[in-house]
């Protein structure tokens, strides 16, 4: 793992987004930030479906770890709730 720094304009984005819709965003912005500085993933919003087929704008990581092409779906009610990872196209459980 190299810890690289999180260019300020990210960081800015990042506490915007979370600020009004995540239950926890101090604790939120804490640890992704730290998975930011150590793994080559990038920060997005994305629409997330979940399987009773409601939706929700989520906070996603991807990028790809060791070759393998992935997804983090972070939930609003993080830290009580464990974030998800997405293998693409399929769900995998890390």
């Amino acid at each position: 793992m190299n810890n690289v720094p999180v260019p300020q304009q990210v960081l800015d984005w990042l506490f915007k987004v979370l600020q009004p819709t995540y239950k926890d965003p101090k604790s939120t912005f804490h640890d992704v930030v730290q998975v930011l500085a150590h793994f080559k993933l990038r920060p997005r919003t994305r629409v997330f479906t979940f399987p009773d087929g409601s939706s929700a704008l989520l906070l996603s990581l991807y990028g790809t770890l060791q070759g393998v092409p992935i997804v983090i779906w972070v939930p609003k009610t993080y830290p009580e709730t464990i974030p998800s990872c997405w293998k693409y196209g399929k769900r995998h459980i890390l």
